[in-house]
């Protein structure tokens, strides 16, 4: 099975960034890679941990990663491979984990997203997506 990585971009005048901002979107690569039958429950549950921390501990810090789609299509991954999922994990302890990260991105995103464009976006991006979490909501 080919591997779902993103091609390098290759770019000499790369501006210096926090590591903290590396890390982020390492987690945001597994997350958009790694969705399979054969799913990594505990490196999900792991990597969603890691965005958790890094964000309650980086608040004041400007981050130019937003990973909204990510979550939001591990969500759908989760609600649309449900059954077989159930049946080997239990997935509502990562889907937790992604509500609050969505929630702490309603509550505190003005505090750590670049811009106030960047919170519209988000709760648009949210709003536009409501059937993912109407769905999630059910599922539960």
């Amino acid at each position: 099975q080919p591997m779902r990585h993103r091609k390098k971009v290759v770019d000499k005048n790369i501006p210096s960034r926090p590591l903290v901002c590396a890390v982020l979107d390492l987690m945001v690569e597994f997350i958009v890679t790694h969705m399979m039958k054969d799913f990594p429950m505990d490196l999900y549950l792991r990597c969603v941990q890691i965005i958790h921390k890094l964000l309650c501990y980086q608040k004041e810090t400007t981050h130019q990663v937003f990973f909204c789609t990510a979550l939001i299509n591990l969500l759908k991954f989760l609600l649309s491979n449900e059954t077989s999922l159930l049946a080997k994990h239990n997935i509502f302890p990562l889907a937790l984990l992604v509500v609050n990260l969505f929630n702490m991105f309603i509550t505190y995103g003005d505090t750590f997203l670049p811009t106030s464009t960047s919170y519209d976006e988000l709760y648009y991006e949210i709003v536009r997506m409501h059937q993912v979490f109407d769905n999630l909501y059910c599922m539960g």
